[in-house]
């Protein structure tokens, strides 16, 4: 089956570039440019470049492939062209949104999903989400990388964002605090580096062995007196990160200890 690309100049680095029959497969390209377009089919050595939603007609499964921001106008303008969407499916790949963005199609009668390689699994795993037969064409795309598909719920990649947010844009700054801790108490930079890593190392071995149960440490014991000498000293050398590990030892203990209804004040000693 014959589909039909939409995208900015981004698509080279994305899985669509890797799928073996796209030479095969992948008839008119749109972009917001013919020159764009004319580029991305020379990157791709596939497609035609196309001039207008005309080019669409003969393509009953089109796949979107432009940076989060831009995909809710890129849909709009989609909906607006005189074209047939019933029936027709649209496909956001690599786009980090999910298939509510393209409800302008839907409404239209257009079958909408959306398709993400899920980072760190070097594109053996991606997670879809949206219409069934959406996410069925998105299973047979993947299988053509001979890659797994995970499905989630409408409505749920936010959520399942998040997770990697924590993983990533989250956890980069909790590494470089540890770091920093590490190398003011005197560690040269690269045994402060190695030392943070294999410290997260075994927390993430202790957490796929234990889960919740992992959990150590002088906060897991509530031991106020040794928080607060941390405290006290993040205070002295970095301000902002004293502040950062007040508010998350606090939220840490909520969430661990949220069924016991005690309370984490590490910024009191404890009391004799």
């Amino acid at each position: 089956m014959q589909f039909a690309l939409i995208a900015a100049g981004r698509v080279n680095g994305s899985f669509i570039a890797r799928l073996p029959r796209l030479r095969a497969r992948l008839g008119p390209v749109l972009a917001q440019s013919y020159r764009l377009a004319s580029r991305i089919v020379n990157t791709l050595g596939a497609g035609q470049a196309a001039r207008s939603h005309s080019a669409l007609a003969g393509s009953r499964v089109i796949l979107i492939c432009v940076a989060p921001a831009a995909t809710p106008a890129v849909a709009a303008q989609l909906a607006a062209w005189p074209i047939e969407w019933k029936g027709r499916l649209v496909l956001l790949c690599d786009c980090g949104r999910e298939s509510p963005a393209l409800s302008a199609l839907a409404a239209r009668g257009a079958i909408t999903g959306s398709l993400n390689p899920i980072p760190g699994l070097d594109g053996a795993w991606f997670v879809a989400e949206g219409d069934r037969r959406a996410v069925a064409e998105a299973r047979r795309l993947a299988q053509e990388l001979k890659a797994s598909v995970i499905a989630v719920p409408p409505h749920a990649l936010g959520l399942y964002q998040a997770g990697l947010t924590f993983a990533s844009g989250l956890f980069t700054p909790l590494v470089e605090a540890c770091v920093t801790c590490l190398r003011g108490s005197g560690l040269p930079p690269r045994t402060a580096a190695r030392l943070a890593d294999a410290l997260f190392q075994q927390a993430l071995r202790a957490y796929r062995h234990a889960g919740r149960k992992s959990w150590s440490g002088p906060l897991a014991r509530g031991e106020l007196r040794a928080l607060k000498r941390e405290l006290d000293a993040l205070r002295r050398i970095q301000p902002p990160m004293a502040e950062y590990y007040h508010h998350a030892a606090e939220f840490a203990w909520r969430w661990f200890q949220r069924d016991s209804g005690s309370a984490l004040n590490p910024a009191e000693p404890e009391t004799e």
